[in-house]
């Protein structure tokens, strides 16, 4: 889930889904590990194959998928006839549920994981860049939503 609220700066830009996605059928490419994978609020980046899901080390270049790759079984899947995923880049404040902890508080640093890449933890990755800060947290949220500035 990632719902953008404030943007500074902030600008959406299409990526290129990995070569090895594009010639599937649409039964095909919603089952794909890869195109499940690429959900909204995890963080990617445009790799040498297509966009892939960020680590700590892509943390300047990093941005928020705005769209499930996969799509949504009620509605058509944009990434499947544009071979593209949206990713917001740049600063503002949003919504994500894609974070490892679910004890979050205001306050919290916010790093790309390498353990689960494309996710947001709290646990500093060695020589990682800070990515977002928590503003409003998840504690005693079963959803793990939290609002963070980025």
């Amino acid at each position: 889930m990632f719902n953008r609220k404030f943007d500074f700066g902030c600008v959406v830009s299409f990526f290129t889904l990995p070569a090895s996605v594009l010639d599937l059928d649409l039964e095909a490419f919603r089952a794909n590990a890869t195109v499940q994978g690429l959900k909204a609020g995890r963080l990617a980046v445009e790799g040498a194959n297509g966009v892939q899901l960020a680590t700590s080390a892509d943390a300047q270049f990093a941005g928020f998928i705005v769209n499930d790759a996969a799509g949504y079984s009620f509605e058509n899947v944009p990434a499947y006839a544009s071979g593209q995923v949206p990713l917001s880049l740049g600063g503002g404040v949003a919504d994500t549920d894609q974070v490892v902890e679910a004890d979050l508080v205001a306050g919290d640093v916010l790093y790309i994981s390498d353990d689960q890449p494309g996710l947001l933890t709290k646990v500093k990755p060695t020589d990682a860049t800070a990515f977002a800060k928590v503003l409003v947290g998840n504690s005693g949220n079963a959803d793990k939503i939290v609002t963070l500035q980025y």
